[in-house]
Formats: C-alpha cells, sequence, structure tokens
C-alpha cells in the first residue's frame, strides 16, 4: 500500500507505505463437512499502521474448525 496522507476531522497525519503477506491454508475432512483452517496475517511480522491514529498491527493467526452441511 502506497503511504498517503490523512485529513480526517481533527485526524491528520500521514500513514507510510507498508507491504504484507499473508498464508491461508484449509484441509476437508473426506466425507465430514468438517474441516480446519488456518490464517496468518502479516506473516514477517512486520508492523504497519493502516490509518492514523489507530494501533500499530502486526502478526496475527487465527485457526479455526469448519463444518459445512453441503459436502
Amino acid at each position: 500500500v502506497d503511504g498517503f496522507p490523512v485529513a480526517s476531522g481533527v485526524i491528520t497525519g500521514e500513514v507510510e507505505a507498508y507491504t504484507v503477506f499473508d498464508l491461508n491454508a484449509c484441509y476437508q475432512f473426506s466425507d465430514t463437512g468438517v474441516g480446519v483452517q488456518l490464517d496468518i496475517n502479516t506473516i514477517f511480522d512486520n508492523y504497519y499502521q493502516s490509518f492514523v491514529g489507530v494501533p500499530n498491527f502486526g502478526r496475527y493467526v487465527m485457526l479455526r474448525m469448519i463444518w459445512s452441511t453441503v459436502f
């Protein structure tokens, strides 16, 4: 994302350019409708700020179980 200026009411400043790499993987157990999904956002743990006034964001990992009634 290229850097950009922010002027939103009293919030003003500059957002620096940043690049993020995410990884998503999913495995579906055959004929059960059950699966697992792993999401890793910002896999290299580079902190960035997506808007002026919000906290820095780093690596975020989520593992979830998926259940589908259509399989």
